[in-house]
């Protein structure tokens, strides 16, 4: 009889080296959250798991990966991973880090700025709580197809249990290499192709009814969707805590830092929109950009008080850096390739 998923899950963290075991325990059991928050996990969960069950297949850029299982880790640990055990393919996902997405989520939808960039109308909590609910769901499926990435583009292939393991939050352990960072770069982008390609599909019906759109022309809709997303992720990676960025330790983070992974999220969003919503690539200019960037700055400073973004930005630009993103560029685009 075949060992149940929710099992494995929980079994893989038993064999993690105790310094692991310590922060991430196992399967969180969901029996002992009191409502509301346990309603909304089994529907996250539930509805996460569906979706992963249909899941595309003969992707050609796929490799061939166990059937998938979603599953909430017990641990105060803000962090989602991905990781192989038994014959399942698992996206784990911490409560605290779907605390950490609703809390984050809060300022924007309030935020007077944000309605008057977006062009929208905030000014009731009902119409607030709906947008929050807009960006929650931008940001939890941008963290779940990035772990979905990892999985089918093969990154969690191997034969030890930290090769099994990618984590989404630790950006900056020095324990990385550059595969590993185009490794997180090929997800992020993946995962922004598959985010927005939803948004404007399947979950466009919905968003647009959140936040009272139906009436707008589909161009202005659209930008608003786009706006949106690149809020969305960029609120995501600037809460983080930054990591000084040195000629000696750029090479070897775990993750490329949070200025130049947006930098390679907004190269995707541009390509996507230049494949299914041309109007948009001229739209989304550099001064769009950055608007949005020092809008949720100023309404959200990062854990360093945005000064880290602000620091990693102006080392990219140099030289070093500058050096830097292209080999990241060029190593990206063979391994795409490759795929």
């Amino acid at each position: 009889m075949a060992t149940a998923p929710d099992i494995l899950f929980h079994r893989y963290f038993q064999q993690l080296p105790p310094y692991k075991r310590e922060i991430y325990r196992g399967k969180n059991d969901l029996d002992l959250i009191e409502e509301p928050l346990q309603g909304l996990l089994r529907a996250i969960q539930a509805n996460l798991n569906e979706a992963l069950r249909n899941e595309r297949q003969n992707v050609p850029e796929h490799v061939p990966h166990p059937p998938f299982y979603m599953d909430f880790v017990d641990s105060e640990d803000a962090n989602a991973m991905a990781f192989t055990e038994g014959d399942y393919s698992f996206i784990g996902i911490t409560v605290a880090l779907i605390h950490r997405i609703w809390g984050i989520c809060l300022p924007m939808a309030q935020s007077a700025e944000i309605a008057t960039l977006l062009g929208l109308r905030l000014d009731t909590a009902e119409r607030q709580g709906r947008f929050h609910v807009v960006l929650f769901r931008i940001q939890l499926n941008f963290v779940t197809t990035h772990e979905y990435t990892h999985h089918v583009h093969g990154h969690t292939t191997g034969s030890t249990l930290d090769s099994r393991f990618a984590n989404e939050i630790d950006s900056s352990a020095d324990n990385g290499d550059m595969e590993a960072q185009v490794h997180e770069i090929d997800a992020d982008a993946y995962g922004t192709f598959h985010v927005l390609s939803n948004l404007f599909a399947d979950e466009r019906a919905f968003a647009i009814d959140m936040l009272d759109l139906g009436a707008a022309p589909p161009v202005r809709q659209d930008q608003t969707l786009l706006a949106s997303f690149v809020l969305a992720v960029g609120t995501f990676l600037f809460v983080r805590p930054t990591k000084v960025l040195t000629p000696e330790n750029i090479r070897s983070l775990s993750h490329p830092p949070q200025a130049a992974r947006m930098d390679f999220i907004m190269r995707t969003a541009v390509s996507w929109c230049r494949q299914h919503r041309r109007a948009l690539t001229g739209w989304m200019s550099p001064d769009i950009f950055d608007k949005i960037i020092s809008t949720l700055a100023y309404v959200t400073p990062g854990a360093d008080g945005g000064q880290g973004w602000a620091a990693q930005t102006a080392f990219l630009q140099a030289e070093i850096g500058d050096a830097y993103i292209k080999t990241l560029a060029a190593r990206v685009d063979q391994y795409i390739q490759a795929l």
